[in-house]
């Protein structure tokens, strides 16, 4: 089987980034999702910098 994980950036009126990712485990899915707080903003980043740019 496989864990899909789903990410988001929330501004006051609409998700401002969204993410899923479907990984192989449970270990791999609970990894990607308490590093998300910490890099949310700085992983933001980088995708609108390499999209913009």
């Amino acid at each position: 089987g496989t864990y899909t994980v789903f990410l988001k950036i929330l501004a006051p009126v609409q998700p401002m980034l969204e993410l899923k990712f479907v990984v192989p485990d449970k270990k791999t899915a609970n990894t990607i999702y308490k590093k998300w707080e910490d890099k949310a903003s700085e992983l933001y980043s980088v995708v609108y910098d390499t999209l913009v740019d």
